[in-house]
């Protein structure tokens, strides 16, 4: 009896969704069933593949420049060092600073990078408050991989994205009053600075009775992935695990 309301349900959802059997949905529904990869995620798929397993992969300390975006903005990013606490209130980050989102209990990982615009547009003065942060760079260029989503992203192309918790460089509240623009930062040209930025490890999410692949654990490894894509000229990963500063909090 459960098997014909099964394939009833399959028939119905066949008739709408424009499936062609019960085997094809009921593994979408169990979420089992893999999405066609496109040709750039294959790429993609193969850089990270290359980075990672071919002696690309850069260390701490090690600078990854990259262009940022169709103006040809050529930016570096150097990680200096990175922390893990056992609790946000540990790490010495006004809460009041923090990207609004729920916290939860769960560690974050704060990494110390030097940013350098190495060429690219002069500051211009801009009337149109709406536009005005158009040509600013965006430290969302920087991502945060567990070793779940590196595998993911060597096997796929794509990977879910964490959240940045905090941004030390990020727009005061005169330039900024309600936070759309958190992620934005202006550097002249040859100018470089130090940002702090972090990421919380996320409660675990379950679809169709399975645990998404997500930044739920600090497992098999950390990785940062700085830029567009995995190979040069166009951005690289950096391993994160070596010299990684544990938190003594309890």
């Amino acid at each position: 009896m459960k098997a014909r309301k099964k394939c009833v349900l399959a028939g119905v959802l066949a008739a709408l969704l424009l499936f062609t059997s019960c085997d094809t949905i009921n593994a979408y529904l169990s979420g089992e069933q893999q999405t066609p990869q496109e040709p750039a995620d294959v790429i993609r798929a193969e850089d990270a593949k290359k980075a990672t397993e071919e002696g690309g992969m850069k260390k701490i300390g090690d600078t990854v420049e990259y262009v940022s975006d169709l103006a040809g903005t050529k930016m570096a990013y150097t990680v200096q060092k990175v922390e893990i606490f056992n609790d946000y209130r540990d790490s010495g980050i006004p809460e009041e600073e923090l990207e609004p989102q729920e916290l939860n209990e769960n560690p974050i990982v704060v990494i110390e990078v030097k940013a350098k615009k190495v060429s690219g547009k002069e500051k211009q003065k801009v009337n149109d408050e709406k536009n005005k942060f158009d040509e600013y760079s965006n430290i969302a260029d920087i991502r945060i991989y567990n070793g779940d989503l590196m595998e993911k992203k060597k096997e796929t192309g794509s990977a879910y994205m964490p959240e940045i918790l905090y941004f030390s460089g990020h727009p005061s509240v005169e330039d900024d009053p309600i936070g759309q623009h958190y992620y934005k930062y202006w550097l002249d040209p040859g100018e470089e600075v130090v940002f702090q930025v972090a990421w919380q490890v996320e409660n675990p999410v379950f679809e169709h009775g399975q645990k998404t692949i997500g930044f739920d654990n600090l497992d098999g490894g950390l990785y940062l992935h700085i830029g567009g894509d995995s190979s040069p000229p166009r951005g690289a990963y950096v391993d994160l695990e070596m010299n990684v500063e544990e938190s003594k909090s309890e």
